[in-house]
């Protein structure tokens, strides 16, 4: 319906120059639509939305989605989100797990992803484990978090340095406070 929108002159879409173009971003259930900020495109939207109802016999959940405006006049967001009835998204927000339009390089952005792996610790520490075992852990289940993020985002080295130190002492069987030895030198 968008693409068909598209053709058909009535959904003005975002171009950034002559070869970036910018239609449509789509994965399972979660959608962004890229558009000028415009009565006609926001028309369109809620004239598209209201025949995927129709059609899939599905209901959009409006409460559920932002509607996020760049260079755009507050009054205009305003009066769009009234008319849309979603709420206005910040600059920054979460797509896929991914936060989008932070800046990596910033130690605060990473402090969710360091407080999770923290936990994901705390509740394995007090369980003995082999070394294996611990090693499997590391390697199965806590790296996974990061490579996901890794794949779009290079991290800070303060934040890789405190990583690496979560994953030393929990392989080495302690814990922050208490300190046992790692038998293995960081080269």
């Amino acid at each position: 319906m968008v693409e068909m929108a598209s053709s058909m002159g009535d959904l003005k879409g975002f171009r950034i120059n002559d070869l970036a173009y910018f239609d449509i971003l789509q994965f399972a259930n979660d959608t962004i639509l890229i558009r000028d900020g415009s009565w006609d495109n926001l028309w369109c939207f809620k004239a598209i939305l209201r025949d995927f109802e129709l059609a899939s016999n599905l209901r959009v959940n409006l409460n559920k989605s932002l509607l996020l405006g760049f260079n755009l006049d507050s009054d205009f967001l305003q009066a769009g989100s009234s008319f849309l009835n979603c709420e206005i998204g910040s600059s920054s927000f979460v797509f896929l797990g991914i936060p989008v339009g932070i800046n990596p390089r910033r130690r605060e952005v990473w402090k969710p992803i360091v407080s999770k792996l923290r936990r994901r610790l705390g509740g394995w520490q007090n369980i003995h484990l082999s070394n294996d075992g611990r090693v499997v852990l590391l390697n199965s289940i806590l790296s996974s978090i990061l490579i996901f993020m890794f794949s779009f985002y290079k991290a800070p080295k303060a934040i890789i340095k405190e990583i690496i130190l979560l994953q030393r002492s929990f392989l080495w069987g302690g814990d922050e406070v208490k300190k046992n030895i790692c038998w293995i030198g960081l080269g």
